[in-house]
């Protein structure tokens, strides 16, 4: 009987650990985010590299026609516009690089799939999440556009020597060019 339960248990152990194997390394990883915003018909999280978007709920579907999860990562954002709420619920918007966004108030804010409305409660908690993501940009951007040293290539020369991913000859003839 001992044996039995101790079988069935393994098993269960098994089956658990082959679940988490098998898992896309995305989903094994789950993020803790940084802000979380309940909105009107969805909801913010804001996490180090990206924000999710969650459109759901009644609201949501009543509201707009978006529903799901929409990710967008800093890289990508050009812009975020707050309009505070007041007696009316206010918006937080995100102006996408590639994209084209018109709000002239909080009912076209709702048709946007970019943009979260909030209840009049969260205005301080919107007005953090603007400015971590608006240094989060800033970050992203400087860090894309900062110059690489002839150092830093070297560096990654070595370490694809010390890999094996090339030899010798090769490392040597790149370095050679690197430093003229």
């Amino acid at each position: 009987m001992i044996l039995g339960v101790w079988v069935e248990e393994i098993k269960k152990r098994l089956k658990l650990l082959w679940e988490i194997l098998t898992k896309p390394k995305e989903e094994t990883m789950e993020e803790k985010p940084l802000y979380s915003l309940k909105g009107v018909g969805g909801q913010l999280e804001v996490y180090h590299e990206k924000l999710i978007i969650k459109h759901e709920g009644f609201f949501a579907s009543f509201l707009s026609s978006h529903r799901g999860d929409k990710k967008i990562y800093y890289k990508n954002i050009s812009s975020v516009q707050v309009k505070a709420a007041g007696l009316l619920n206010g918006y937080i918007q995100f102006s996408l690089n590639s994209g084209y966004e018109s709000v002239s108030g909080v009912f076209e804010a709702t048709q946007d799939e970019n943009s979260l409305i909030f209840q009049p409660k969260s205005n301080e908690l919107v007005k953090e999440i603007q400015s971590y993501i608006e240094k989060a940009i800033h970050d992203s951007q400087k860090s894309a556009d900062a110059p690489v040293s002839i150092a830093d290539e070297i560096g990654k020369l070595k370490k694809l020597f010390d890999e094996g991913a090339i030899n010798q000859e090769e490392f040597e003839a790149q370095k050679k060019k690197l430093l003229g």
